[in-house]
């Protein structure tokens, strides 16, 4: 009878011979080729391209402040006829863009109001407002106030606004229940206020 230590050995050499004798199967990828492909093309092409934007953005190039503003394809995603339609923006009407940027809202509210009303175009970068104004003037748009604003304060005309758009704006605004109630004394009697913002489900390069 084979003594306990003994069977222990030959079921030991049976189980390593068992395991080398089991196909391995093909070589596993090296550690770093299997890291390279788990980072896909168009992942590396959006963050290149972001870097090239954050570069643009920090070293103040008006074209690349108005790339961020406006992205590529923005009239896909943000759809501005439509969101000028739903707001009810009628001629005469008196209407801030607040945060406006490169004028993206500005000019298609200048021309929803018509002559017989006024834009507001609000924003705390003079640079972006200089672009603006030049825009404006190539339009030929006569009805279109570019202001610069304040970072608590949008210094809009007292009781001369009948609606405020803030696009992609609310998110920078720090004190927020102060600001607002800064804009509520700039609203007409039956003013509004509409908000359209990210709402954190993609990044802006996700909608190019």
């Amino acid at each position: 009878m084979a003594s306990p230590i003994a069977a222990t050995l030959v079921h030991a050499t049976v189980r390593l011979e068992n395991e080398t004798l089991t196909p391995l199967g093909p070589r596993p990828p090296h550690r770093y080729e299997r890291r390279r492909q788990r980072v896909p093309a168009d992942a590396l092409v959006a963050i290149a391209a972001a870097l090239l934007l954050a570069v643009g953005l920090l070293s103040g190039c008006t074209s690349f402040k108005r790339l961020a503003y406006e992205g590529f394809a923005r009239d896909g995603w943000q759809q501005p006829e439509l969101v000028i339609a739903a707001l009810g923006v009628h001629p005469g009407d008196r209407v801030a863009d607040l945060g406006s940027g490169s004028g993206y809202f500005t000019l298609r509210l200048a021309r929803a109001v018509g002559p017989g009303g006024r834009v507001y175009a609000v924003d705390v970068d003079e640079e972006m407002n200089e672009y603006l104004r030049h825009r404006v003037a190539q339009a030929g748009l006569a009805n279109v106030d570019v202001l610069l604003g304040r970072f608590d304060d949008p210094l809009l005309p007292d009781g001369g606004v009948d609606l405020v758009l803030v696009v992609d704006t609310y998110h920078h605004l720090k004190d927020r229940p102060a600001y607002f109630r800064k804009l509520q004394r700039d609203l007409a009697p039956g003013g509004r206020v509409a908000v359209i913002d990210f709402d954190g489900r993609k990044l802006w390069y996700m909608r190019w």
